[in-house]
């Protein structure tokens, strides 16, 4: 039977009873086999890849503030797959 309980607010709260969970499946498995290695060169690579592109931003704008067109052609390109 549910229970109803006030609260210091004056708000009346309604205790459920706790109902007995069914048992799982035997096959049943909560996620996949996990790879520390794959996942450890994917973060890695992930970062590595984002330093890149972000000093190629950097320097791209570097070179839009100094005129430098050189540096501004070069980041174009490196950041271009990024459009």
């Amino acid at each position: 039977m549910d229970q109803i309980v006030t609260d210091e607010y004056g708000r009346k709260l309604r205790l459920i009873n706790p109902v007995d969970l069914s048992s799982a499946p035997n096959d049943f498995q909560l996620s996949r086999a996990s790879k520390p290695v794959r996942r450890y060169f994917s973060l890695l690579g992930n970062s590595l890849l984002m330093i890149f592109l972000v000093q190629a931003f950097s320097f791209q704008i570097f070179g839009i503030l100094e005129f430098e067109p050189l540096y501004i052609i070069g980041c174009s390109f490196v950041t271009l797959p990024c459009l």
